[in-house]
């Protein structure tokens, strides 16, 4: 029986509707837990969750030179592996190359305010940190230049405000327009089945 070739995870995927049935059981698990723990309330599970995946994907990103989209499906991985799973756990486990592909491609569908926090954060980090060896490694700035639109020309407009003579390349061009691309149309697609359902 030949092998079916592996998934191109630095391309953008589609929507893996198994994935994304095991990944919302486990964002479910992980909620229950943290409102079982007393870590938030309820209504502030979304907001938390979407915190936590934004820093410990920028704590993991910190040790790579420049984003790559390998290292943010591994990021997306290593999230969700450390969340608290319950009964999902070993499901997850058995399929956690799809899952962690899905949730990096598709990171907007499971945290609701994922891009006005992300860029909440960005722009707030961007203006604290001490000086440019901290801008250049830190792993948010990376998450966010390859993200969100026009957060690359922000950390090098910093950049140049603190003494740089060149423009670093946190993210290649060719990637983060791929992913631009990928994002808005996954918004656009999102938008015409909401406005489908009213």
């Amino acid at each position: 029986m030949a092998r079916k070739p592996s998934t191109l995870h630095t391309q953008p995927q589609p929507f893996n509707e198994k994935a994304h049935s095991i990944l919302a059981n486990v964002f479910d698990a992980a909620e229950a837990w943290l409102i079982r723990h007393g870590v938030c309330r309820p209504e502030e599970t979304g907001k938390y969750l979407t915190m936590l995946f934004i820093k410990e994907s920028g704590e993991f990103l910190e040790h790579a030179s420049f984003y790559t989209e390998s290292e943010g499906r591994l990021a997306a991985g290593l999230f969700l592996h450390r969340l608290p799973k319950g009964r999902m756990k070993a499901q997850y486990m058995r399929h956690r190359r799809i899952c962690d592909i899905q949730l990096h491609w598709h990171t907007h569908y499971y945290f609701r305010d994922y891009y006005p926090i992300l860029q909440q954060t960005y722009l707030n980090l961007l203006r604290r940190l001490p000086d440019l060896p901290a801008i250049d490694r830190n792993g948010v700035l990376m998450l966010a230049a390859r993200t969100l639109d026009g957060a690359k020309a922000d950390i090098n407009r910093e950049r140049r405000m603190r003494g740089a003579d060149s423009d670093r390349n946190i993210v290649a061009d060719d990637t983060m327009y791929r992913s631009l691309a990928h994002f808005h149309k996954d918004q656009f697609e999102q938008l015409a089945n909401m406005l489908k359902l009213s």
